[in-house]
């Protein structure tokens, strides 16, 4: 209040706007999928899938409205690389599988976590493939910053599978919170996810954005923020597509 009894006018409030790079999961293009719910460990499955959808989609060999197949990638790998809930003990054991007999579209082979017979298709069904297959890890490079920098340059291609150490804590994350380990959290599990965007949020937390695979009701719907610069990703996927069949 001033001496002469008026009060002081209120000081407007800044609220810094948050800010989204390279957002694949509101992009035009449409390349993500629906949030689906894992009934076993098969995140590995589901983010390769997802990000080799999404390669197919953005050069045009595959429509939008379709998806690609999980359970064909669960009935091509080795089983004595999966454990009894269909965790991969490597994400590099999906390479060949991947090479050498790709997937079909969901419509054609739907999951269903059954993995005692395969599907035979006729030989004009388009099997979608990769080239080659390598996973990125931080400790390939300087930085952890140099790490994410190669992650950000992924994601401007497609979105990305990624390793994701995630603790006890994880299991309370909500809406848009930032995620980041408590400070004595020490054990943690790999989980594997899609990579669809990254920004700054009102806060000025940094962070990276990611397509989960516990269902709508998980974060916020379907999709969570992991803090950057923290060392949380543990590393990200690289494919390279087969080049196109000359016509």
């Amino acid at each position: 209040m001033t001496r002469d009894g008026n009060f002081f006018p209120l000081r407007k409030r800044y609220v810094r706007k948050e800010i989204i790079l390279l957002n694949w999961k509101n992009s035009v293009f449409r390349v993500i999928e629906k949030v689906i719910y894992q009934k076993k460990s098969i995140c590995w499955a589901i983010a390769m899938i997802r990000q080799l959808s999404a390669m197919y989609k953005i050069r045009g060999d595959l429509d939008i409205t379709s998806a690609l197949s999980i359970q064909e990638l669960l009935l091509y790998v080795p089983k004595v690389y999966l454990s009894s809930e269909l965790a991969l003990d490597d994400l590099m054991h999906a390479e060949y599988s991947l090479k050498e007999f790709g997937t079909v579209e969901e419509k054609l082979s739907p999951l269903t976590y059954i993995l005692d017979s395969m599907k035979l298709f006729d030989q004009d069904v388009f099997r979608f493939k990769i080239e080659s297959m390598r996973v990125c890890r931080p400790s390939e490079f300087r930085s952890c910053n140099e790490f994410e920098q190669a992650v950000v340059e992924a994601l401007a291609k497609s979105p990305v599978a990624c390793v994701v150490k995630t603790y006890a804590s994880y299991n309370r994350i909500r809406g848009k919170q930032v995620y980041r380990r408590k400070p004595r959290e020490t054990k943690y599990t790999l989980h594997v996810m899609v990579l669809v965007n990254h920004g700054i949020n009102g806060k000025g937390q940094r962070f990276f954005e990611f397509q989960d695979s516990y269902g709508k009701k998980w974060g916020r719907k379907g999709f969570v923020r992991v803090a950057k610069g923290v060392g949380l990703v543990g590393g990200f996927i690289v494919f390279e597509l087969p080049p196109r069949a000359r016509i």
